[in-house]
């Protein structure tokens, strides 16, 4: 949980340098990934989750290239994904305890 906050606050400081840079969107796709993650979406919703993970990975790389619109893109993609995973691995785990 520290990692993920120092990570995100040194996002969000970076925010203040550049505004062309996606560094807001990049600490949220972290943040999605890693929240989808701890709800086991990788397990319980694989395909949705695998999605969210190779647009998250190609944002990085783009974002790297400094290709900041696509990477931009690709994180908001990353970020929907991630949100969708958690929800049905939410889902399948309520659905489990009844």
């Amino acid at each position: 949980m520290c990692k993920t906050l120092s990570f995100l606050l040194s996002l969000y400081t970076l925010t203040a340098c550049s505004s062309t840079q996606p560094n807001q969107e990049y600490a949220l796709a972290h943040f999605a990934l890693s929240t989808a993650e701890k709800f086991e979406a990788n397990k319980l919703s694989p395909k949705t989750y695998s999605k969210a993970l190779y647009f998250y990975k190609r944002a990085i790389s783009l974002y790297e290239q400094q290709d900041y619109e696509s990477a931009k893109n690709s994180f908001e993609k990353s970020i929907d994904l991630s949100e969708k995973a958690e929800f049905r691995a939410r889902v399948k785990k309520l659905r489990e305890s009844y």
